[in-house]
């Protein structure tokens, strides 16, 4: 506990991260746990399971700490021998896995390979929230866009996806940092397979838990030009998968025509809209990708059934 009471009383984690407070440090799973989780989800039906974390390469990185606590984001770097171990026999599942949430500070070469190897069709998500070095430095990141922009580049030197997370709202936004967020964005794309944008909430027992709210985005211009800005860009990414074929599970009705259902790619993407599909509900098809519904859902047309 000594270790999270700062004498400046600032809390740990980046400010609006609640998770070192709430959760403490790093505490890996046993390998033999999660693989026997894995079976059993495996034997009820299950075709895609997600390696979530808040950071997934943090996995066993504690027993390279000295007294296998581990309270620095950055340092020691990955675990490689463990991460491959896990990865490796994974692998011999026949299901789909995907990585969620990795720090850009800890990837490089070597965990790509790695990662590439085993779940080459994974999705990384990875943090970057302000485009602005000094503002990254404000909100208490651990590194800036340059490192994460060095991330990108490593993920598609290996052919793996990216979703880049950014937060609009955050204490001390402005036209600086906008403006250099709305450059990241547009340099970033082609490295980028979807941006996801959160609205700022102040979380309790986090640094900024005292700050106000994110303002509505008819009432804030930065945080706008933000948001319109990842939508346009996530809609043109949408459009580049019209004509392509994707295999997916039909797995619910569609919110405003129950005749209507969604469908989840088994490889990370967005969900498609298939019209009047109630009788491939539950099944596995083929599906060939026709248009754009909105930044985040996709109509398509099912070229088979595969299940």
């Amino acid at each position: 506990m000594t270790r999270l009471i700062c004498p400046q009383e600032i809390n740990p984690g980046c400010g609006y991260c609640s998770v070192p407070s709430t959760f403490g440090y790093v505490k890996s799973r046993n390998l033999d746990n999660i693989l026997s989780e894995v079976k059993k989800l495996v034997d009820l039906g299950t075709q895609k399971i997600v390696l979530s974390a808040p950071d997934f390469l943090d996995y066993s990185r504690e027993l390279l700490s000295k007294d296998e606590i581990l309270t620095t984001p950055c340092f020691p770097v990955s675990n490689y021998e463990y991460i491959e171990s896990l990865l490796s026999k994974l692998a011999d599942f026949e299901v789909y896995f995907t990585i969620e949430n990795i720090k850009a500070c800890l990837f490089d070469d070597k965990v790509a390979s790695i990662i590439s190897k085993y779940v080459p069709d994974s999705t990384l998500h990875i943090g970057c929230d302000t485009a602005d070095e000094v503002h990254a430095i404000e909100i208490g990141r651990p590194y800036g866009p340059s490192v994460v922009q060095k991330a990108l580049r490593i993920a598609k030197k290996y052919s793996l996806k990216s979703n880049v997370y950014f937060i609009h709202g955050l204490p001390n936004q402005n036209a600086k940092t906008t403006q250099k967020t709305l450059k990241f964005l547009e340099e970033n794309a082609k490295y980028v397979d979807k941006y996801t944008i959160y609205r700022f909430t102040p979380l309790p027992m986090s640094a900024f838990s005292d700050q106000p709210r994110a303002k509505p985005l008819n009432i804030d211009k930065y945080s706008k030009h933000i948001f319109d800005r990842i939508k346009a860009i996530n809609t043109q990414k949408k459009a580049e998968l019209i004509g392509k074929n994707e295999v997916a599970y039909v797995a619910e009705s569609y919110f405003y025509n129950k005749n209507d259902f969604i469908a989840y790619p088994v490889v990370d993407g967005p969900l498609i809209l298939i019209r009047n599909s109630k009788k491939y509900f539950k099944h596995k098809i083929e599906v060939e990708i026709t248009d754009i519904v909105s930044d985040r859902l996709v109509e398509g047309k099912v070229i088979r059934c595969l299940d």
